[in-house]
């Protein structure tokens, strides 16, 4: 077992098991595949904070249209989350060539089925497009810092006319602030 002062490590020390130590913060990358247990004990004080790197995939699928709702699915968050990144794709039956769109929102957990906070774009009306013959991705939000025990909501905001698109994915990126309790 290798144990880690990070008391004493007051510069930038990277490790090949994806953990970044800077300025007694601690960063975990996430592994595919891989478990990563992280022990809190007498080394890690309270006030420590471990950034974790993670990507969550919202997935639509239908064999007749996915069609747009206001709830396709939704994702926990536990500790304070930043949105860094969202990437999204999308497939259309016998290969059409067409897009669709979606938004992320915020929601409460009191209230799962009622609209929250927009999270893609500048305004409300923003939305993020994608087709079968391109990807697309922003870095731009008008809600990207998410509060300890909302949920993040994925929502299909347009499909195309006569054209069924079997599959939608939402890639979204986000660095979850865990502080020991």
């Amino acid at each position: 077992m290798n144990t880690l002062d990070v008391q004493s490590t007051s510069a930038t020390s990277t490790f090949a098991s994806g953990i970044r130590i800077e300025d007694g913060s601690i960063f975990i990358e996430e592994l595919t595949e891989k478990k990563l247990l992280v022990k809190f004990d007498d080394v890690i004080t309270a006030t420590s904070t471990i950034y974790l790197k993670r990507v969550v995939t919202f997935i639509s699928t239908s064999t007749t249209g996915i069609g747009t709702t206001t709830s396709s699915s939704q994702y926990p968050i536990l500790w304070p989350t930043t949105i860094t990144r969202v990437s999204c794709t999308a497939d259309f039956k016998d290969g059409a060539i067409a897009s669709s769109s979606g938004q992320l929102d915020e929601r409460t957990e009191a209230a799962p089925l009622t609209a929250g906070t927009d999270v893609i774009g500048e305004n409300s009306a923003t939305f993020l497009e994608c087709g079968t013959s391109f990807t697309n991705s922003t870095t731009s939000f008008q809600n990207q810092d998410l509060a300890a025990g909302s949920l993040l909501n994925f929502q299909v905001d347009a499909e195309p006319t006569g054209v069924i698109p079997p599959g939608m994915k939402f890639h979204v990126e986000m660095i979850e602030a865990i502080t020991p309790e």
